[in-house]
């Protein structure tokens, strides 16, 4: 996974986009700088990664998620 994340920070650096399909919390925690979380297809938290990146997986576990407007 880290070869991986390497990658994408290169590719994110050169001003590219990158949508990332994961389970892994931690994963999205070092790597991305954005999070849509879904549930059942629904949007439930859009979360700014680069400023609670360490939050995103309290989120998953408590299941208590930012308020999305």
């Amino acid at each position: 996974m880290d070869r991986l994340a390497s990658l994408l920070h290169e590719y994110t650096a050169m001003g590219h986009g990158v949508v990332v399909v994961t389970h892994d919390a931690q994963f999205l925690a070092k790597t991305c700088s954005r999070a849509l979380l879904l549930d059942k297809g629904e949007i439930k938290a859009d979360l700014n990664l680069s400023k609670n990146g360490n939050d995103i997986k309290e989120y998953l576990i408590k299941g208590t998620l930012p308020e999305f407007n």
